[in-house]
C-alpha cells in the first residue's frame, strides 16, 4: 500500500476522487483511470503493484468485465491510511449511503468483511483466483451470520458492528486487526504468505 500512495491517502479522499463516476458498475478501464488519479505513477507502472490491483478488481467482479463500484471502493479503502476502526466505519457508512438509511443488513456487512479479506490476501501476495474468491465469500458470510445470531437482529448500526467485534469478533476474525497497515512487514521483507484455505483457520472458535 505504501508503494501506491494509498497508504498515505485517507479513504474519504479516495471517495471524493471517485464521485465523478456515478455508474454503479466500474469496468477495468475506469478502475485504472481511478488508480492513476490516486496512486504514484511509478507504482501504477510496477508489475507487482499492478498484479495486486488486478487481483482486487477481478475478485470484485460479478461478471467478466465489471465490478460493483461500492465493492471496489470498499476494498481499495482498506489499503488507505487510518485505523481499523476508521476503515470499518468508512465502509459501513458507504453501505448506509447506498441504501439511504443508518441501518445496514448483515448480508451487506458480509460485503464489508469480504473487502477486508480481499485486502489481507492481496497484501499477503496471494492470487485471488475463483476458488479463493469463493472461500472469502464463505468466510465473510459465516461471520455475518454469527453477528446476526450474537446480536439477535439482522439490521445493524455501526455501534452493533463494534459491539460484536469487541465481544467476539476480535477472537473469531483476528485478521481484521491487519487493517492497521503498521502491523505488516515491509514489502521487501521475507514475510511468509498466508496459506490457510480452511474456513476453520479464519473462523476461530
Amino acid at each position: 500500500a505504501a508503494e501506491t500512495r494509498l497508504g498515505r491517502t485517507l479513504p474519504e479522499t479516495l471517495l471524493r476522487v471517485a464521485t465523478s463516476d456515478k455508474d454503479d458498475q466500474m469496468d477495468e478501464t475506469r478502475f485504472y483511470a481511478l488508480i492513476r488519479r490516486v496512486c504514484e505513477p511509478a507504482a501504477v507502472a510496477d508489475r507487482h503493484v499492478r498484479a495486486i490491483l488486478e487481483s482486487v478488481f477481478l475478485s470484485s467482479c460479478e461478471n467478466a468485465d465489471s465490478a460493483p463500484r461500492i465493492r471496489l471502493l470498499m476494498a481499495m479503502a482498506m489499503f488507505c491510511e487510518g485505523s481499523k476502526s476508521a476503515k470499518l466505519s468508512f465502509g459501513f457508512y458507504m453501505l448506509c449511503d447506498e441504501v439511504r438509511t443508518s441501518l445496514v443488513h448483515v448480508e451487506e456487512i458480509a460485503e464489508l468483511l469480504r473487502a477486508v479479506l480481499v485486502t489481507v490476501f492481496t497484501l499477503a501476495k496471494e492470487v485471488l483466483d475463483e476458488e479463493l474468491a469463493d472461500f472469502i465469500q464463505t468466510v465473510a458470510g459465516a461471520l455475518a451470520d454469527d453477528m446476526a445470531s450474537f446480536l439477535g437482529k439482522h439490521e445493524l448500526e455501526f455501534e452493533d458492528l463494534a459491539a460484536w467485534y469487541n465481544a467476539r469478533g476480535h477472537d473469531r476474525a483476528p485478521w481484521i486487526d491487519l487493517l492497521d497497515l503498521s502491523k505488516w512487514l515491509p514489502y521487501e521483507s521475507d514475510a511468509a504468505p498466508l496459506h490457510g484455505q480452511d474456513e476453520a483457520e479464519w473462523l476461530e472458535e
